[in-house]
């Protein structure tokens, strides 16, 4: 798999990952997106991918991309930093943290995530980067003609059949997101 040096750098976690990989676009969004994650983000794929559930089957075809230099990497030594930050702040976990620390120290302007109860912290402890759901990639394509709005709220309501989202403010929040293109 080939990346292409024009794309957007995307720092991304394991949720918006695994969200996007559920629903059928992660291939897509690699042809729109650099996409970045951490070596802690890599080991939750791999203990996702233990279980045998949809969630599964996303965080295996991650690591097969990964696998194949599709996603990059990066080891990030932040350790002690977010185990403070995640003292102070418990509604955060380590992967979204790490990958926060990554955007930031490696200038990635965006960060995707699907921690919907982390979106405030991770804007007020990170406001150089811009914190987004794994709706924003969709959104892209859509703005970018790679799929029609419709396909792109078809996509949504897979995702939210696959992470049991019907119902919850992280669906009707991407949902608005994508009717207000």
């Amino acid at each position: 798999m080939q990346k292409k040096s024009e794309n957007k750098k995307l720092a991304v976690d394991t949720s918006a990952l695994i969200s996007l990989a559920v629903g059928s676009k992660l291939e897509e969004c690699l042809k729109e997106f650099d996409l970045m994650i951490t070596e802690g983000v890599k080991d939750e794929l791999e203990d996702v991918s233990d279980y045998s559930d949809k969630h599964a089957s996303g965080a295996e075809l991650v690591l097969e991309i990964v696998s194949q230099d599709g996603i990059t990497v990066e080891s990030i030594d932040a350790h002690s930093e977010i185990s403070k930050l995640l003292a102070d702040h418990p509604k955060l976990d380590y992967g979204e943290t790490e990958t926060a620390f990554m955007a930031e120290r490696k200038s990635i302007p965006i960060l995707l995530t699907d921690d919907f109860k982390s979106l405030g912290d991770l804007r007020e402890l990170f406001s150089e980067v811009k914190i987004h759901l794994s709706v924003f990639a969709i959104a892209r394509l859509v703005v970018k003609d790679r799929i029609s709005k419709k396909e792109a709220e078809e996509v949504l309501e897979k995702i939210a059949k696959e992470r049991s989202w019907e119902g919850a403010a992280l669906f009707r929040y991407a949902k608005k997101y994508i009717e207000d293109l």
